[in-house]
């Protein structure tokens, strides 16, 4: 049984002038106990609108229709109070700038009883709670880290000190939103060992959200990209890393894997990228939101969604060349 199930995610925000833009057109995603799933796509794909989903935000201005279950149980439409409190207390969330939820006049430690505190610790074990939380991520020795004051601390560390936060509610799925995004290679690279020891250890299932294809090679256990509100192609890793099913996962591989240029020969030479644009979010259409990128498309694509197909070994994809 799936750890948590969305069905069917749909967000749609009204904008000044009435004009509806869908940020989601119906994401599904399974996340099961202990897994870390990585989400790649492009900006604007609908990434983060879905990160907050899972975890219980709420978001304003939007209408949210689909499903959430947890451990089986269904925790009502999205959107509802019952999906928030049930996100509050078995997800958290990690966001890209750490500095934006650490208040710059309290020590770590104050910051961390809050969170602590919260969550039904009581007063005589804050303070071991606490202590056992900065050495969870690292941050040691915990007794010079606890009195730092955020402007004291690295990028990794209020990153680190951020994690602790959200490992104070005892969460059994964690959702980062590019929290690595900003930090150097060697810092991203801890970060992601520190995950994969909470994996480990703990069974924390990891949501890992990133622009970086080739950072989760050895970290995620699946990959879902997703494309204009939806996932289009799900499977493990290595598959679809190096093999992808979807011609737009191919050619965003493409890219991801040229270095500095698909003409490196040539003195000056642009950067790869994928021809066109995707869909405008306040964009409708009838068929394959990549059919007008797509150099395998059919005339059946820009009438007819594709169907989600399952593929023996390789996971799950949205496209015509794959429905039988």
């Amino acid at each position: 049984m799936a750890l948590l199930t969305a069905e069917n995610i749909q967000v749609t925000f009204q904008t000044r002038d009435h004009a509806p833009s869908h940020a989601l057109r119906g994401a599904s995603l399974t996340i099961q106990a202990g897994e870390i799933i990585a989400i790649l796509g492009e900006s604007g794909s609908g990434k983060s609108t879905f990160a907050k989903v899972l975890a219980g935000a709420r978001l304003g201005g939007a209408q949210c229709v689909g499903t959430l279950r947890f451990k089986g149980g269904q925790w009502g439409s999205v959107g509802s109070r019952s999906s928030a409190d049930v996100g509050a207390r078995g997800i958290a969330m990690i966001g890209q700038q750490a500095s934006l939820v650490l208040n710059p006049f309290l020590r770590a430690r104050t910051q961390l009883a809050e969170f602590v505190q919260a969550h039904g610790v009581t007063r005589q074990q804050i303070a071991g709670r606490v202590h056992e939380l900065l050495e969870v991520v690292r941050l040691r020795p915990a007794e010079r880290y606890a009195a730092k004051y955020p402007h004291q601390l690295s990028g990794g560390e209020k990153q680190r000190l951020s994690i602790a936060m959200a490992l104070a509610c005892g969460p059994e799925i964690v959702v980062c939103d590019e929290v690595t995004s900003s930090l150097d290679t060697v810092t991203e690279a801890e970060i992601l060992e520190l995950f994969s020891s909470l994996r480990a250890e703990r069974r924390v299932s990891v949501l890992w959200i990133t622009h970086n294809p080739l950072r989760v090679r050895n970290f995620a256990d699946r990959v879902a990209v997703m494309y204009a509100g939806r996932f289009i192609e799900i499977g493990p890793t290595a598959n679809v890393l190096d093999s992808p099913l979807h011609p737009y996962v191919a050619e965003l591989m493409r890219c991801a894997k040229s270095g500095i240029s698909v003409h490196e020969d040539r003195k000056g030479a642009r950067l790869a990228s994928i021809p066109g644009a995707a869909p405008d979010a306040f964009e409708s259409f009838a068929g394959c939101s990549f059919a007008p990128r797509c150099a395998e498309k059919r005339d059946t694509c820009a009438q007819k969604a594709p169907e989600n197909a399952s593929t023996e070994g390789r996971g799950e994809v949205e496209c015509v060349l794959y429905e039988r």
